[in-house]
This record gives structure tokens, C-alpha cells and sequence, in this order.
């Protein structure tokens, strides 16, 4: 049973992973992924087994750090966007396609900014209202919910700690669009780096303002084509980076998803075959 509940957890994980790497303010290095979810799977295995906090602070540790991880994210990339914009108004010619991306961006920060506004005031304050509407639909659910809250009230008690995993997930935009530049040199583009971080940005900018579309399909690539030629890149170039970085994301989310329709469909057949078995008896 214990073995079962383990695998359960680091599923839980898996997909909590797969819906964080496709949700729409998020760019997400696929690395960053794979290492949060073996180190997230490999501490809940190394907790369960000494035996040494319950299943419920488990569970609250991990989708508390979560929620405070797509935070500070998503406060890293309002300063990575703000650079892309700086970058595209000082080093490109002002015309009419100049001011469109720009104002696009710009819209797409406000977007991000009101949405991390939200998201942060709901953490601070929402903590009552989220307990009562889950305990009112939820109840078996409400002693998880609460740990989940403490666990967030007790991670932004360490203003250093979130500040560091600022700084952290600043680092992981700025080699984002390092892998896109390196990416431009195999193809033979010899582009300086401040402009490739440039795109990188206001793509991500662009795509924050489309959130309604699933995981940017076709926004992407109109961003790439449209803000590349800005920069000197040909439009045709920066297509094939769109579909670079799609075929990345489904190396990555693709095998995640396949393991977990293995999981459910053992867990499927396993109920179906002590089904069978319990009627066989009963008769």
C-alpha cells in the first residue's frame, strides 16, 4: 500500500508538472522541469520512508512550492520583458512596425503584471475564502488545503529565499534565450546576444497577451516571424526557431503524458481484474 501511494504522489507530480510547462505565462526550460520532478518524487520517496512528516505536509510542501515557484516566475519574467522592451525602443529604427511590437509587449507586461497582482494578493489574502469554498465542495480535501496555505504563508516568511528564486528564474530566461542563440549559430546566423534576448522577451510578451490560446499555438510563430526581421533576422529564420522549440516542447511533454496513461491503464485493468475475481467468488 505504501509502495502504491508513493507512485501515486510522484504521478501527481508528473502531471502537476506537464500543466505548469504548458500553462500560458510560463516558457519553461524543459530541464527545470525533469529536475523538479525527480528531486520532487525522490524527497517524497526519502520523507515517506523514514517516516518522518505525514503524507499531508507532504502534499502541502509540494503544490505550496508550486504555487510560490510560478510566482517568482512569473515576477522574473516581468523584468525580462521589461528588458526586451527597452532593448527593441533603443537599438531599432522607430516606425510603424517598431511601435506595433512595442505597444504589443507593453500590453502583454500590463498583462503579466495585473495577473501576478492577482495571483499574489490571492495568496495573501485569500486563504479564508479558499478554506471555506473547499470545505464546502471538498470536505475530505480542506486538511490538504490548509497545509497547502501554511506551507505558502511559511515560504514567503524567507523574503531572501523567494528573492534568490528570483534571481534564479531570471537565470533561466536569460539561458532560454542563450539556447535560441546557440540554436541561430548551428543554423549559420551570426546574431549578436542582446538582440536574441530581445525576441525572446517580447515573444514571451506576446504570448502572455494571447493567454487564451493553448500554449500559444500559431501566436508563437506569428511573433517569431514578425519580431525577428526587426533585429536583422529573416522572418523565415525565426519560424524555424518557433518550431524548434515546439518539437522541445514535445520531446518533453509527450513522454510525460504517455506515462500517465501507462499508469492509469495498469491502475484500470488492476480494478477490472479484482472486480472479476471478487464476483467469481461471490458466485
Amino acid at each position: 500500500m505504501l509502495d502504491l501511494t508513493i507512485v501515486r504522489i510522484i504521478f501527481v507530480l508528473v502531471i502537476s508538472g506537464c500543466a505548469y510547462y504548458f500553462q500560458p505565462f510560463q516558457i519553461r526550460p524543459p530541464f527545470a522541469i525533469a529536475a523538479g520532478i525527480a528531486l520532487g518524487g525522490a524527497i517524497i520517496l526519502f520523507e515517506m520512508r523514514l517516516e518522518r512528516v505525514s503524507l499531508k505536509r507532504l502534499i502541502g510542501a509540494a503544490f505550496g512550492s508550486i504555487v510560490t515557484d510560478v510566482t517568482t516566475e512569473m515576477l522574473a519574467q516581468i523584468a525580462f520583458t521589461a528588458v526586451g522592451i527597452v532593448i527593441l525602443t533603443t537599438s531599432t529604427p522607430h516606425n510603424s512596425m517598431t511601435f506595433s511590437i512595442s505597444s504589443t509587449a507593453a500590453f502583454g507586461l500590463a498583462t503579466i503584471v495585473l495577473s501576478c497582482a492577482a495571483f499574489v494578493a490571492f495568496q495573501r489574502y485569500g486563504r479564508t475564502l479558499a478554506t471555506k469554498l473547499i470545505s464546502r465542495l471538498f470536505p475530505s480535501a480542506a486538511p490538504v488545503t490548509e497545509s497547502v496555505a501554511s506551507c505558502i504563508e511559511e515560504i514567503y516568511r524567507r523574503p531572501a529565499q523567494v528573492g534568490l528564486s528570483v534571481l534564479f528564474h531570471c537565470g533561466g530566461w536569460v539561458a532560454s534565450a542563450l539556447s535560441t542563440w546557440i540554436a541561430l549559430f548551428l543554423m549559420g546566423v551570426h546574431a549578436r546576444v542582446w538582440p536574441v534576448l530581445a525576441i525572446e522577451s517580447l515573444v514571451c510578451a506576446v504570448r502572455s497577451m494571447a493567454f487564451l490560446v493553448p500554449n500559444g499555438l500559431g501566436v508563437q510563430e506569428v511573433a517569431y516571424a514578425a519580431i525577428a526581421p526587426l533585429f536583422g533576422i529573416g522572418a523565415e529564420i525565426g519560424l524555424a526557431i518557433s518550431v524548434l522549440k515546439r518539437a522541445r516542447d514535445i520531446a518533453v511533454g509527450l513522454p510525460i503524458l504517455l506515462l500517465w496513461q501507462w499508469s492509469e491503464g495498469r491502475s484500470f485493468l488492476a480494478y477490472k481484474s479484482v472486480a472479476a475475481r471478487r464476483a467469481r467468488q461471490s458466485t
